[in-house]
């Protein structure tokens, strides 16, 4: 199957779909959004740190609370857990708090296990995403989910809107040993269901997105602007670069 943007661009003989999940079929912003904001309460109660700290803790994170959007420099979504965790450190040292990183983990971990109830609740799809993903099974095409966040977290939101049955496979960050844009989660995909890296594209949101199919040698990373990422830099990386998902034709 060849797929056709808008803008022209056609990618070739395409049997194969790896999708991300946040920003790409999951709305990143008000998931995350309510997770930092979690987190940067707990730190406040954590280090008895005054309240007005909140929205400079949030935005350490990538989250500006007065949008309620994330930033487009994240780290948040875009960067690995640790490296979060580096930058959350750093900021806090800025501005005169001397946290510990084991117990910024904790915190992490103790909002993750509060929040794991209500999480479906802030779990909303992204316009065209259903239409997209029913188009591709229809001209049978194999649809494979490679996430930074658990299996049973991506298993959960796409159970929530009848999705989970259109993929083939779905992987977590508990799946692999190395992040996305190692490529390492993409090349063990592609040597257990047996699948020609010639006949593969990876759909995502970020500069990650890219490095993964880069890095895995892929045929291509299809980007798309509806995660915290504006189309004039998700071009930097990719020619195949659109807008949303209405954008793709199967043809």
């Amino acid at each position: 199957m060849d797929i056709l943007l808008n803008d022209g661009n056609i990618i070739k003989n395409i049997k194969t779909i790896v999708w991300d999940k946040d920003g790409t079929i999951i709305d990143s912003n008000c998931y995350w959004g309510e997770i930092i904001k979690r987190r940067s309460k707990k730190i406040i109660d954590t280090y008895n740190v005054n309240k007005d700290y909140l929205d400079k803790i949030c935005a350490l994170m990538g989250f500006d609370l007065k949008t309620q959007k994330l930033m487009e420099k994240g780290p948040i979504a875009l960067l690995s857990r640790d490296e979060v965790l580096e930058i959350l450190h750093e900021g806090l040292l800025g501005m005169g708090i001397d946290s510990g990183k084991t117990t910024n983990n904790q915190i992490f971990n103790d909002v993750h296990e509060e929040f794991k109830d209500e999480a479906i609740d802030y779990v909303q799809i992204l316009p065209y995403v259903e239409d997209t993903i029913k188009l591709f099974f229809k001209n049978d095409i194999n649809q494979i989910l490679i996430t930074s966040d658990t299996k049973e977290n991506a298993i959960t939101c796409l159970k929530k809107f009848n999705l989970d049955k259109y993929f083939n496979k779905i992987y977590g960050k508990n799946d692999f040993s190395a992040p996305k844009k190692t490529g390492m989660p993409l090349i063990e995909a592609l040597k257990q269901n047996n699948l020609n890296k010639d006949e593969v594209i990876c759909i995502g949101d970020a500069k990650m997105d890219y490095e993964m199919a880069q890095n895995a040698s892929v045929k291509a990373a299809l980007l798309v602007a509806t995660g915290q990422i504006s189309i004039k830099e998700l071009q930097k990386y990719s020619k195949y670069s659109i807008n949303n998902l209405s954008e793709i034709k199967c043809i």
